[in-house]
Order: C-alpha cells, then structure tokens, then sequence
C-alpha cells in the first residue's frame, strides 16, 4: 500500500517532534541543520519510526530543499 502525504518541516528545532493534523497533513520537528541533506534524513527517520516501515519505504517526491514537503510512504 503506498500513501502519499504532506509536511511542514522546522529545521535546528530543539528536538525531534511529529503532529499529525487531518487529511495526511502532518508538521515535523528536526533537530538537524539543512546541511547536506541531515534534515532530510531526520525526517525519512522520523517518518520510519511513526508508520513503523523500513526507512527504505519513505521517499521525498517533492521539496527536497523545502520546508513544504510530499512525501510517499510505502506500507
């Protein structure tokens, strides 16, 4: 099954956080630097750890140098 969502990210938060809001829209909180890419990664981790999938199964389609972000989660 694969789930597309949307996402707000703060980046260089003071910890890592996850809400989720209706209609897959959800804001995520990282502690990374968007420094080549740590940001990103935080968030694919993030992701993982909440749908309880692979790291492997959460892809980036879209805003990879963004805050806005859609993302596809495949369960």
């Amino acid at each position: 099954m694969n789930k597309k969502i949307i996402l707000a990210v703060v980046k260089a938060s003071a910890k890592n956080n996850l809400v989720e809001f209706k209609n897959d829209k959800y804001l995520v909180s990282v502690k990374a630097k968007p420094l080549e890419g740590q940001a990103n990664l935080a968030v694919i981790k993030i992701l993982a750890e909440y749908f309880k999938t692979p790291q492997k199964n959460i892809q980036i389609i879209s805003g990879h140098k963004s805050k806005n972000k859609r993302i596809a989660v495949y369960l």
